[in-house]
């Protein structure tokens, strides 16, 4: 999942953008949000790093952008 979500849907036609479908979250990065949550506490239980920058660099960057967004960041737990 995560290989297809890097190859097919981050930045499609435009590697620059930040979010799935451009330069501001929509819903379809509100719908992934999950990953930006849950993979950390997954990765944090089983001591394994799923979500690795060298292998998914675009899925990661997506992620540290999604975090930075003001309203995003004041509401994740």
């Amino acid at each position: 999942m995560l290989q297809s979500i890097e190859e097919y849907a981050i930045g499609l036609g435009d590697e620059n953008k930040r979010f799935f479908g451009g330069d501001k979250i929509n819903m379809v990065d509100i719908a992934f949000s999950g990953i930006t949550y849950w993979l950390g506490i997954i990765e944090d239980v089983s001591d394994i790093k799923l979500l690795e920058p060298h292998k998914f660099p675009r899925l990661s960057q997506w992620v540290e952008n999604f975090k930075q967004v003001p309203v995003i960041k004041q509401n994740l737990p």
